[in-house]
């Protein structure tokens, strides 16, 4: 926890924490981690290219008619699928899958694209180091495969 939280703790009980937490191996590879993320400035580096992440998003949007609803917060993104925008009725249905998502997941996979294609959505969660060619790249890729989701749009 940040300094000013602990200090409140000084003179006062802090009512937490069980046996696992604060583990001292997991807490030195949290810190290593943040000393990396400092290090190579992939924090402000994600800013910078989570914006060009939501413009793809919106072009996306702006193209494809199974393409139902996006959003993104720095390179945390998500598409959702749907087969009409009227009625957003979702690609496929909750806690199942459809044919085109499953098309859609194995046209991923063959090109090269790795990502989480669950229900009627897919996760656009690049590694915080990419680069903005690549990420163009792996939308190049969306862009190509959500014509097998496009075909189901009524």
């Amino acid at each position: 926890m940040r300094r000013t939280i602990a200090e409140i703790f000084q003179d006062r009980p802090f009512p937490g924490g069980l046996t696992y937490n604060s583990h001292p191996l997991a807490c030195a590879a949290a810190l290593a981690t943040i000393a990396a993320y400092e290090e190579d400035g992939l924090i402000e580096k994600a800013r910078q290219t989570g914006n060009v992440m939501a413009a793809l998003l919106s072009d996306l949007a702006a193209r494809h008619p199974s393409v139902g609803a996006v959003r993104s917060m720095g390179l945390f993104g998500v598409v959702e699928l749907v087969r009409s925008r009227q009625t957003l009725e979702p690609m496929a249905p909750f806690n199942s899958t459809s044919a085109e998502m499953a098309a859609l997941a194995d046209f991923f996979r063959q090109d090269g694209l790795f990502t989480f294609v669950r229900w009627n959505y897919f996760f656009t969660n690049p590694p915080l180091c990419i680069t903005e060619a690549e990420l163009r790249e792996g939308f190049a890729i969306i862009d190509r495969g959500l014509a097998i989701t496009d075909t189901a749009v009524t």
